[in-house]
């Protein structure tokens, strides 16, 4: 791994980061006032440096832990899956609540990525394609 995945890997405390070969998961931990911004944007960027470098091909969401859903996490979460997408990546979820779902159906965001009930769903999808 790269030293920009470990730096992620070590200091990202809202965003963890995990390897599954040429998939990179990212785990939201995020509550409502539990972050504030200028973390997130650091962490962020430690993510979107991944894969703008194309260390990864794929991108899975883990959203055991994502219990809020505002403008300064969902803007980022879209951002990092538009650019796998652009670069012909997969995007996949998994762990999604049924209010992170009625939340991302009510801002369009499900075409974006599909949601799985597992991790091993999720992959397999991302990896299939």
């Amino acid at each position: 791994m790269s030293t920009t995945f470990e730096t992620a890997q070590r200091h990202n405390r809202i965003l963890l980061v995990e390897a599954e070969g040429k998939v990179l998961v990212l785990q939201p931990h995020v509550t409502a006032g539990s972050f504030r911004m200028a973390e997130v944007q650091v962490e962020y960027n430690n993510v979107f440096r991944l894969l703008d470098g194309r260390e990864f091909d794929h991108l899975l969401f883990d959203f055991h832990h994502m219990e809020y859903a505002g403008s300064t996490i969902i803007g980022p979460l879209v951002t990092l899956a538009t650019t796998v997408k652009r670069q012909q990546g997969q995007v996949a979820a998994f762990g999604t609540s049924d209010y992170m779902l009625e939340v991302y159906q009510n801002m369009a965001l499900h075409h974006l990525w599909k949601n799985y009930s597992s991790r091993a769903e999720a992959l397999a999808s991302v990896l299939a394609n």
